[in-house]
C-alpha cells in the first residue's frame, strides 16, 4: 500500500510539473539502455533533500559537456540556466547505486563528489539504466578529455605540484604509503600518492578512484581548488575515523 501511496504521489507531481520522460540528446529515446558513446541526457529525475517536509523534490536535470545540471523544472519558453539549482564537473563524479540502507525507494543511485552528493530517483528501472549509463559516460569522456595523449604528450611544469604541496603541508609524503614527495593524485578522494600507489589505486577502477599526475597532466582549476581544500591530512581524518576502533574490536576477537 506505502508503494502504491507514493507511486500515486508521483504521478500527481508529474502532472503539477508537466510530463516527464527521458530524452537522449534531441531525440526521445526508445532503447532500454543508451548507446555505448551516448554521454548527454537531459529530462526529470526525483531529488532526495533533507526538508523534512516533502523530502522527495522533482527536478530536471540535464547532462551536457561533462556537466551535471540541475534545474527547479524545464520551461521551454525561459532558458534553462534562470533556474539552475546547481551545476558539477563530471571528472570528479562517481556513480553508486542506492541500497536499502539508502532509502526505501526503488530505482534509485547515487552522484558523489568532493563538493556534495545527490540521492536521485529514476522513474522506471530503464530510465534508472539510462540515467546511470550515460552519467558513466560522461565521466569517462570528462576523465579521457584530462588524460595523456599518447607519448607526444609533454611534461607541464611544476607549479601544479608546488601549489598543491603548498597548500599543506601533509601533500608533501603519500597519503597511503608515506613516501616523499608524490605527484600522482586521486582527483575525487583529494590527495597525494606515490607512483606505486597510483597503481594499486588504478586497479580498483575509476568508479572508486581517479589518478592523475601533478607533472604530466593538465588539471583544470575545480580539481586543483578540491585538491587544495582536502589534501592528505583531511582525507585520513575523515577515511580512517573509525579505524583505531575496528583494530581494537579485532584485537578483542
Amino acid at each position: 500500500e506505502k508503494e502504491k501511496e507514493k507511486e500515486q504521489e508521483n504521478e500527481k507531481e508529474k502532472e503539477k510539473e508537466g510530463g516527464g520522460g527521458v530524452m537522449i540528446g534531441i531525440a526521445k529515446e526508445t532503447t532500454p539502455l543508451v548507446n555505448k558513446d551516448e554521454t548527454e541526457i537531459r529530462g526529470y529525475l526525483w531529488k532526495h533533500s533533507k526538508a523534512v517536509v516533502q523530502p522527495w523534490k522533482r527536478r530536471y536535470f540535464v547532462v551536457e559537456d561533462s556537466i551535471f545540471y540541475v534545474h527547479k523544472l524545464h520551461d521551454q519558453n525561459q532558458k534553462e540556466r534562470t533556474n539552475r539549482i546547481a551545476a558539477l564537473s563530471l571528472s570528479v563524479c562517481t556513480v553508486k547505486p542506492a541500497t536499502d540502507d539508502d532509502t526505501d525507494r526503488r530505482f534509485c543511485f547515487h552522484l558523489i563528489s568532493p563538493q556534495r552528493t545527490f540521492l536521485l530517483q529514476a522513474e522506471s528501472e530503464r530510465e534508472f539504466k539510462i540515467w546511470t549509463n550515460v552519467l558513466v559516460n560522461g565521466i569517462s569522456k570528462a576523465l579521457d578529455s584530462q588524460a595523456p595523449a599518447g607519448k607526444k604528450k609533454q611534461s607541464v611544469d611544476n607549479k601544479q605540484l608546488l601549489r598543491i604541496q603548498a597548500a599543506d603541508e601533509s601533500n608533501y609524503r603519500c597519503v597511503d604509503c608515506g613516501s616523499p614527495n608524490p605527484t600522482w593524485v586521486s582527483i575525487n578522494f583529494g590527495i597525494l600518492i606515490c607512483i606505486e600507489c597510483s597503481g594499486i589505486h588504478r586497479s580498483l577502477g575509476t568508479h572508486i578512484s581517479k589518478v592523475r599526475s601533478l607533472t604530466l597532466d593538465k588539471l583544470d582549476e575545480e580539481t586543483m581548488l578540491i585538491l587544495e581544500q582536502i589534501g592528505n591530512k583531511k582525507a585520513n581524518m575523515i577515511l580512517e575515523y573509525n579505524l583505531e576502533k575496528e583494530l581494537e574490536e579485532k584485537e578483542k576477537e
